[in-house]
C-alpha cells in the first residue's frame, strides 16, 4: 500500500511545475530589504575612515598610510551603518551575496600613488582584478571674501585638518590631514568653502581675512568731564580747534551697525532654545520662564545658523533695516505671554423647599 501512495504522488507531480527555482537558467529576483554584501567603489573612496569608525562588529579596516580598505565579510552583519555615513557615497549594498569559497578570505582594495596620480589595485579574495585610476588632487577651497570665521568647518571636520581663529581671522587648513569629505562644505553657512586645486604641492594653506566691521553700543549722551588738571599748561594756552562738520553722536554710532542681522518675530517664537544652542557665538539667550529672546549683536557673526534651524521659522537673515526695529547692541524681545483661560464657577444647587421633592 504504501508504494503504491508513492507512485501516486510520483504521478501527480509529473504534471506540476517545478517548486524550486531554476538558477542559473532563470535570475535571482531580490527583495527591497535583501542585504547581501557591502560593495566600495574604491575610484571614489577617500579612505577617511568614518566607515571604520561606524562599524559595530569592526570588520573594516582603513590605512592611509598604505592606502588599503579591508573589509572581512565573516564579520559583517549587512547593518548599512558604514553605507549610510559614507560622504561620497562610494559604498552601497548589494542584495546577491558573496559567491562560497573553500577558505575565508577579506577583501581587500588598495590605492598606491605614483607621480601625484593614486592608482587603484583591487584584490577581492586574494585575486587580483584590473587596475582603474584616480586623481585626489582637488583640496578644500575657502573663498575667504565670504567667509565669516563662524567656526562649523573646524568643529564638523572629522580628521581636525581645519583651524579657525576668529581674534586674528585665520583659516588654516592642513591638506595632509584633510580627506575631502566634503563634510565641511556641506556645513558651511555662507557656502564659502568648494572643491579645487592648489598650485604647487603645498602640505598646509593658511588664509587671512579683513577685519570685520567695528560694532560699538550707541550712546545718547556726551561722556562726563573727569574734575582735576587733565592737560599741561602749554596745551591749555592753545585754543581748541572748531570741530568740522559735527554730527550727532547717536547717528554716528548708528553708522557702524551693519545692515545684515537677525530678524526675528517673536509672536511666532516657541522659546524652544534651538537657536541658543547652535549658536557658536553665543550670542542668543532665552528666558523661557518670561517668554524673553535676546541677542547680543555685538557677539553675533551673522552666520545663519539659527535661522537654518529654527522649527517655527521665525528667524531670518536681512540684508537691511526695516521701520521700526531695534539697533540696539543688545536687544530682548517679548514673546507671546500663555495665559490659560479661566475656569468656570462651578454651579451650586439651591437646596430644596419645605415640601419639593429632593433631586
Amino acid at each position: 500500500m504504501s508504494f503504491l501512495i508513492y507512485m501516486k504522488q510520483a504521478l501527480s507531480n509529473l504534471f506540476k511545475p517545478p517548486v524550486t527555482t531554476s538558477y542559473p537558467l532563470k535570475p535571482k529576483t531580490f527583495k527591497p530589504h535583501d542585504r547581501g554584501r557591502v560593495i566600495n567603489d574604491i575610484s571614489r573612496c577617500i579612505l577617511c575612515g568614518q566607515c571604520m569608525r561606524t562599524c559595530p562588529a569592526g570588520a573594516i579596516t582603513v590605512d592611509r598610510t598604505t592606502g588599503i580598505w579591508k573589509i572581512n565579510p565573516f564579520a559583517c552583519v549587512q547593518c548599512a551603518g558604514c553605507v549610510e555615513v559614507c560622504p561620497k557615497k562610494c559604498l552601497h549594498m548589494d542584495p546577491e551575496a558573496a559567491a562560497p569559497d573553500v577558505k575565508k578570505s577579506e577583501i581587500i582594495l588598495q590605492v598606491k600613488k605614483e607621480d601625484g596620480v593614486s592608482r587603484v589595485q583591487r584584490k577581492v579574495a586574494a585575486i587580483n582584478m584590473a587596475e582603474a585610476a584616480m586623481d585626489d588632487r582637488s583640496h578644500i577651497v575657502n573663498n575667504i571674501m565670504k567667509c565669516i570665521f563662524c567656526g562649523q568647518c573646524m568643529r564638523n571636520c572629522p580628521s581636525g585638518a581645519i583651524t579657525v581663529d576668529r581674534r586674528s581671522r585665520t583659516w588654516r587648513i592642513n591638506l595632509e590631514a584633510c580627506v575631502n569629505c566634503g563634510t565641511c562644505i556641506d556645513n558651511c553657512p555662507r557656502k564659502c568653502l568648494s572643491l579645487g586645486c592648489y598650485l604647487g604641492n603645498p602640505s598646509e594653506i593658511t588664509m587671512k581675512g579683513s577685519r570685520p566691521p567695528v560694532r560699538r553700543r550707541p550712546s545718547t549722551f556726551a561722556p562726563a568731564e573727569k574734575e582735576g588738571p587733565l592737560t599741561s599748561p602749554v596745551q591749555a594756552a592753545k585754543p581748541e580747534a572748531p570741530a568740522e562738520n559735527p554730527m550727532p553722536a547717536v547717528k554716528a554710532e548708528e553708522a557702524t551697525v551693519p545692515d545684515t542681522h537677525i530678524r526675528i518675530e517673536a509672536e511666532k517664537c516657541l522659546f524652544c532654545g534651538k537657536c541658543e544652542h547652535n549658536c557658536p557665538a553665543d550670542a542668543i539667550s532665552i528666558d523661557r520662564r518670561n517668554r524673553t529672546w535676546t541677542i547680543d549683536r555685538e557677539k553675533c557673526i551673522t552666520c545663519g545658523v539659527c535661522a537654518d534651524g529654527c522649527p517655527a521659522h521665525c528667524l531670518t537673515l536681512a540684508d537691511a533695516w526695516e521701520a521700526g526695529e531695534k539697533k540696539e547692541m543688545k536687544s530682548t524681545y517679548q514673546g507671546k505671554v500663555l495665559r490659560r483661560p479661566p475656569r468656570p464657577a462651578p454651579v451650586r444647587k439651591e437646596a430644596p423647599k419645605d415640601g419639593e421633592p429632593h433631586a
